[in-house]
């Protein structure tokens, strides 16, 4: 029971570590996407955000 205990506090350390110090600093921010989108072919997105998620959707300016 102990080795269980001890084990799950330090994956949930390592897992807050891990969001905090690598992947939370590397994710794209809705500006960044925005500017992305509009240098590429599509011109323009909708962008909606949930909590901690971005939903995006690019369109191919020939199809409008």
């Amino acid at each position: 029971m102990w080795k269980k205990s001890w084990h799950i506090r330090l994956n949930a350390l390592l897992t807050k570590w891990v969001m905090k110090s690598m992947v939370i600093k590397q994710a794209y921010t809705k500006q960044a996407f925005e500017e992305m989108v509009s240098k590429s072919k599509f011109g323009s997105c909708e962008i909606w955000e949930d909590h901690i998620e971005l939903e995006i959707r690019r369109r191919d300016p020939r199809k409008c």
